[in-house]
């Protein structure tokens, strides 16, 4: 090998080891994302179920905020529910949701919105 070849393999060494020194854990901008866990409903009564709501996630800071909305169920009629949106820190990982049943026996979906800064929406069903 050369004196050219040796100096431009140190070149492109001395080049890569810059590169990786120059970046840390802080510049690298890491990615949000809130993982709903499996959905639960219990039966709390003849005409009440409790939603129990979990989540889990990615790049997200335990003092974050999550903030639930559980929007109208179809077939309409069928549960109702306090329209309410329920803050927690991510910390909490879980939420719970009173719904009052009408119908039973009846298959039922949802719609549950993480909102703000961890915006996910999801689709979930089960039977009353």
């Amino acid at each position: 090998m050369n004196t050219r070849s040796q100096f431009v393999i140190i070149f492109i060494i001395a080049f890569l080891l810059f590169i990786n020194s120059s970046y840390t854990s802080q510049d690298v901008n890491i990615f949000k994302r809130i993982i709903p866990q499996l959905f639960k409903v219990k039966k709390a009564g003849e005409h009440k179920m409790i939603l129990e709501v979990k989540w889990d996630g990615t790049g997200i800071k335990d003092n974050e905020k999550v903030t639930t909305k559980l929007h109208g169920c179809t077939p309409s009629g069928t549960l109702s529910f306090r329209r309410d949106i329920k803050k927690h820190k991510f910390s909490d990982h879980e939420t719970t949701y009173e719904l009052a049943v009408h119908d039973k026996g009846v298959p039922v979906q949802c719609l549950l919105e993480f909102t703000g800064d961890l915006q996910t929406n999801v689709t979930f069903g089960f039977q009353t």
